[in-house]
Parts: C-alpha cells; sequence; structure tokens
C-alpha cells in the first residue's frame, strides 16, 4: 500500500524549496474545539484566559467557554455532580457519578463573572460533538480535577469558596437536555459561576492492509473544509486497509463498532496545497500537506443484520503529509483481533484526514464531528493481521484479508490552516 511506504517521501527537499517560494493565504476557518453550536452568551475561546479568579476576566455580555483536553486519557477517576438528563435546581437532587481512571475524554470549562456586583442573568446554551459523560459544578470538586484537566497556562481560582454553580441555593439553573446538550441560568451577584464539562473523545483505530487490496471503480463527490463549500467529484479505486478502534496504553474504546474502510484516491492533477498546524498526544507541529491520497468510510464487521454501518464516525479524505519526522513513541494497543501489543513503535505521519461531507447516488452524508480531524501514522513491531472477515460499508459487502496491521490513526486537533497558492 503506497501511501503508508516511507519510500514516498522523496523529493522531500524539493517540495521544501517549493513551499518556500509560496505565498502564504490566511485561513478563515472557525476552531470551535468540538463545540456544535453555542447561544446565545456562550463565546467560544479557542485561546483560553490566562486567569479566571474572581474579576479577572468579567464581563456583563458573555459566558466562557473553552476546550481544556482533547482526546486525553484520565490518570485517575474524576468525580462529577451530574449524569442525567434532568433540570437541576434547589428542588433537584444532583446524580453525582464517576468517569473512570483510562477513560479517553475531552474536557470544556465554562465560567461567567459579572463587572461589579450588580445582578446580571445570564442564559445559554451549548451543543458539544460528543456524548456528555458527566459534569462538575461542586467547588470542591471542581479544586480536585483542575489538576487533571486544567489547561496549562491558565490561573483557576483554586479552594475559592462559591466557585461553582449554587443549585442547592435556587439561584442557579443547569438542564442536562440529552447526551450532548446543557442549558444553564446563571443569576449574578457579586460571585462567579464556574463549571467542567467532561465529554467522551474520538477513539484511535488500529489500521490492518489488506492482504490484495479489492478492486473498486465508483465516484462520489466529497467536500471538506479546504474545498470552500464545493463538492469535488472524487474517483475511488482500490479498498486498500480496515480498521479496527483500538485502546492505547490501556484505555478505553468508546464505539466498539464503529470501524473504517480506506480506499485509494485517484488524485487529480492539479490540486492544493496546505500547511496546518496540529496538536496530539504525540506532537504538536505544522504539517505541509500535498495531494489527497485516501477516502475513510464508516464501516461495521459482519454481514447479518445486526452488523451495521456506524453514523457515529464520519468519511474523511486523508492527504499526504510531506514533511513528517517519526514521532519516537512507543505504545501498547489492544482491539477487537489483538488484545496485547506491545512496544509497537510510531513512526512518522503519513496522512492527515479532515472531516468530508459525502455526495453519492444521489444521497449525502455529512459529518457530525466537524472539529475531529485524524493523523495517520507508520506504525512497527506490530507485524499480526487476521483471517479473513466480511466487512460492510455504504458500498456494500466485502470479504477482506487484514495482512498486517500498519498504522495508527489518531484522533488530532487542528489549530489553524493556511492555503498556499
Amino acid at each position: 500500500m503506497p501511501e503508508f511506504s516511507h519510500e514516498h517521501v522523496e523529493g522531500k527537499g524539493i517540495i521544501l524549496i517549493l513551499f518556500t517560494m509560496l505565498i502564504i493565504v490566511a485561513s478563515v476557518s472557525p476552531v470551535t474545539g468540538g463545540i456544535r453550536k453555542a447561544d446565545p452568551q456562550f463565546v467560544i475561546y479557542t485561546s483560553p484566559p490566562a486567569d479566571l479568579r474572581p474579576e479577572a476576566k468579567a464581563s456583563d455580555d458573555e459566558i466562557v467557554i473553552f476546550q481544556e483536553k482533547y482526546a486525553f486519557k484520565l490518570p485517575n477517576d474524576i468525580a462529577v455532580d451530574i449524569t442525567a438528563n434532568n433540570t437541576y435546581d434547589a428542588a433537584t437532587p444532583l446524580t453525582p457519578g464517576i468517569v473512570s481512571a483510562g477513560t479517553m475524554v475531552n474536557s470544556y470549562y465554562i465560567h461567567a463573572d459579572q463587572v461589579g456586583e450588580a445582578l446580571i442573568e445570564f442564559r445559554g446554551t451549548v451543543k458539544f460533538e460528543e456524548p456528555i459523560l458527566g459534569i462538575i459544578i461542586d467547588d470542591d470538586n471542581l479544586d480536585i480535577s483542575d489538576g487533571d484537566l486544567g489547561h496549562t497556562g491558565v490561573i483557576y481560582p483554586y479552594d475559592e469558596s462559591m466557585r461553582g454553580l449554587k443549585t442547592y441555593r435556587g439561584e442557579d439553573i443547569i438542564t442536562l437536555r440529552n447526551i450532548r446538550e446543557i442549558e444553564v441560568h446563571l443569576p449574578l451577584y457579586g460571585v462567579t459561576d464556574q463549571m467542567r464539562v467532561i465529554t467522551a473523545a474520538m477513539d484511535h483505530f488500529h489500521g490492518y492492509k489488506l492482504a490484495d487490496p479489492l478492486g473498486f471503480d465508483d465516484y462520489v463527490a466529497l467536500s471538506g473544509q479546504f474545498d470552500e463549500g464545493t463538492f469535488l467529484p472524487t474517483h475511488l479505486l482500490d479498498l486498500v486497509a480496515f480498521a479496527n478502534p483500538v485502546a492505547k496504553d490501556g484505555g478505553e474504546i468508546n464505539k466498539q463498532t464503529a470501524h473504517y474502510t480506506f480506499y485509494k484516491i485517484d488524485a487529480p492533477d492539479e490540486f492544493d496545497q496546505y500547511t496546518v498546524d496540529i496538536e496530539n498526544q504525540f506532537e504538536s507541529t505544522t504539517f505541509q500537506l500535498g495531494e489527497p491520497k485516501l477516502m475513510m468510510a464508516p464501516a461495521a464487521k459482519g454481514a447479518d443484520e445486526e452488523s451495521r454501518i456506524p453514523i457515529s464516525v464520519d468519511h474523511c479524505k486523508c492527504y499526504k503529509v510531506s514533511n513528517s519526522a517519526p514521532v519516537g513513541a512507543t505504545v501498547h494497543l489492544s482491539d477487537q483481533w489483538h488484545d496485547d501489543l506491545e512496544n509497537v513503535q510510531i513512526g512518522r505521519a503519513v496522512l492527515f484526514c479532515i472531516p468530508v461531507r459525502k455526495r453519492h447516488e444521489g444521497e449525502v452524508y455529512r459529518p457530525r464531528h466537524r472539529e475531529d480531524h485524524f493523523t495517520i501514522y507508520k506504525i512497527t513491531n506490530g507485524n499480526v493481521g487476521w483471517d479473513a472477515v466480511v466487512v460492510k460499508d455504504q458500498f456494500g459487502l466485502k470479504e477482506i484479508i487484514p495482512q498486517v496491521n500498519d498504522f495508527l490513526v489518531v484522533p488530532t486537533k487542528k489549530i489553524s490552516w493556511e492555503k498556499l497558492e
């Protein structure tokens, strides 16, 4: 599978020279960090405020929300105060629970603080891309969770009385509407209101190169963040790989039934080039992207009716990364075929994948997680495959032989991007 071979970075020096000659055009892409919608007073901060102590970040007009952690494995159990759909006020008891150590999570912080001491009422609704696992509103639980979930560089009001929500006094009201959406009513006079929301994170995926690519010849139209709202005709060739959800370093899998098939893209003769600033658990760097190489399609294992194509993961278009270096990390992987792969070495990033809309035979599949991206890394010291297996995606049933584990698909945060002209 040439897209995943180290040899296909030849000419890197030439590419780098060309990049230095290009004119950089700034992107206008917003980064909302796993927040699907926020209104009317919620303001999404892509760079967290430096200080959240009382009066340090005060406003009569906005409720601050920002992402603290992305695709983060909890090192300890985290106590949360709200776990069930309900409206919480003085008459409604909290529903405490635990988000267990090892769970892969995203965390978000919400802060409201009025100017002065006159009564100001804040109202707003926020909807997240991923399911909410728990909400922290208690002073002590906020203090305790700062250590694991707090954003580096932010000063939190540790040991500050009245830091969290005051639902027990009948002042603040929070509604967990559903698994992804909360609504708040926060009357403030002389105190702050703060809370922490923990959601599930996207899974990692363990990629297997097929023994024999399956011949395929079909056209789809794809539209992603680089396509300026336009559906681009895309010629799909062979089915070349399959991926299972995987637990990394003792973590947990959030969506056991979500899998991916990988189709080779017949790259266009002309294509735009981009740089993207990314961050994941292996590196924070800038990728230089070349031509599109693969399309990831949501898939299931098995041919029976209970084997359903997942709607919880998105189609993605994967672009060649031309300037990566080996990250040098070693991980432990456990998936549905191999539960104890130790000392798997993470090599260089070979592809960067963005969520896309896909149109095929008149039907449009829209991404549910517009801010979740993936980086595909070569791996070594795995060298295991599997027997023939039947898989199902939106193109039908196929029998494949996953010959060798070849790559790891890693959730990645895209900080910013630029088009090169």
